[in-house]
């Protein structure tokens, strides 16, 4: 779209021309497993639910998911806050919409957990690529219901610049979308193709070789100012990484200070935390209560989901000692040991020797170490614990590797 206009930035709300639209609604187009609407699309039944969750972490989907989830007190459980026929109609072909009504919400709670679901009102981005295992602060971004309450034209404006900016993130140039100059350039070498066939005269021949120059050394000068450009993103992307690390590192350290704080006012952290009885809740529990302390690697949350160990309140006992006593000693220096330390009764914290395996976390490799283990040699998997941990210094947390179950290796 060309638009002439003396501001120096336009403001104008992202919205597919009304053709493409057209062209859905009569032809169809289909960029992955399920077909483009211009209309949402709303759970209405148990088995769109299904299909939703399907959609979600569906490996080959192309383009984001808005759900729009419709709160509990709301007269029409279809009529979310946002409008989302017009936002499904303005983000045709970028993003589908779906509407997701209160009684339906739990469905996707049960099977991602509070931390990647969308409930209560609120309106969830999910990007191409998303399993229950995805970061929640990893572009899924989620825009509760006092935002849109506050200012319901500004989040859905929001949520159409996502859609437009993730459209031309994702869309390769020549590759999903082709480029005005590729089409182009070869237009100007057919032509100059068809002058020499039609024995077309010397002057003619060498306009148009002349206009195919010019054209050529202009798209030259083009692609030097985006290579420019892309550096000058580079550069900006790599300064917002390193602001990101000092906040987390500062985050860190703040834990720490409101936990020395508690500890000199004669209080100990953690001493009123319920831990949870279900499997269910413990990915949630762990996320909600030892934030910066304690992490979950994404196989570690996949295993806690149904394990056959039947003690999920012993293991969370076990993190919160990691979390306090672990990570004291860690901080500390490391005086002493923690090696061979009974950290529940009957269960002890001890070097993995040649169980110890590798690890990536968050772009960096980690020798796992260290485990909390049950005593005796029972292999039974529901009284057998096994936590495999690492120490994280970036983020000044222990991150488990894997849990509950022992981990079965050559010298196992």
């Amino acid at each position: 779209m060309l638009v002439s206009s003396p501001e120096a930035e336009l403001q104008i709300d992202p919205h597919v021309p009304g053709l493409v639209a057209q062209i859905v609604d009569r032809c169809g187009l289909v960029p992955d497993a399920y077909p483009i609407q211009v209309s949402p699309w709303l759970v209405d039944r148990d088995e769109r639910a299904n299909r939703l969750i399907e959609y979600l972490i569906d490996g080959s989907r192309k383009i984001p998911i808005i759900v729009l989830s419709v709160a509990e007190n709301q007269e029409d459980e279809f009529s979310p806050r946002l409008d989302a026929g017009v936002l499904a109609k303005a983000c045709a072909g970028l993003a589908r919409v779906a509407v997701l009504p209160a009684r339906f919400s739990w469905a996707l709670t049960e099977e991602f957990g509070k931390r990647l679901s969308v409930f209560g009102g609120a309106a969830r981005w999910y990007l191409p690529g998303f399993s229950a295992e995805s970061d929640p602060y990893g572009g899924h971004r989620l825009i509760l219901r006092e935002s849109i309450e506050a200012d319901p034209d500004g989040c859905a404006n929001r949520i159409r610049w996502l859609a437009a900016q993730e459209s031309l993130r994702n869309n390769k140039l020549d590759e999903e979308v082709l480029a005005f100059a590729s089409i182009k350039s070869a237009s100007l070498r057919i032509q100059q193709q068809t002058l020499l066939e039609q024995d077309a005269s010397e002057t003619v021949r060498l306009d148009a070789a002349l206009n195919r120059i010019e054209f050529l050394e202009a798209e030259a000068e083009r692609w030097k100012e985006w290579e420019q450009t892309l550096s000058d993103e580079h550069s900006a992307a790599e300064e917002r990484a390193q602001v990101a690390e000092a906040q987390l590192q500062a985050s860190a350290y703040r834990i720490q200070q409101l936990q020395d704080q508690l500890k000199a006012d004669g209080r100990e952290p953690d001493t009123s935390i319920e831990t949870p009885v279900s499997w269910a809740e413990f990915a949630d529990w762990c996320d909600t209560n030892l934030v910066g302390r304690v992490a979950l690697t994404p196989k570690a949350r996949r295993a806690v989901k149904n394990p056959e160990f039947d003690d999920p309140s012993l293991a969370a006992r076990c993190l919160i000692w990691l979390a306090n006593r672990g990570r004291n000693w860690k901080l500390g220096g490391g005086v002493g040991s923690i090696g061979d330390a009974e950290v529940e009764p009957g269960y002890w914290n001890s070097h993995c020797g040649s169980d110890a395996f590798d690890v990536t976390w968050q772009g960096r490799d980690y020798v796992v170490d260290w485990h909390i283990k049950s005593g005796g040699n029972t292999r039974d998997p529901r009284r057998c614990l096994r936590i495999y941990y690492f120490w994280d210094d970036i983020s000044r947390q222990f991150v488990i590797a894997e849990m509950p179950a022992h981990r079965v290796t050559s010298a196992s």
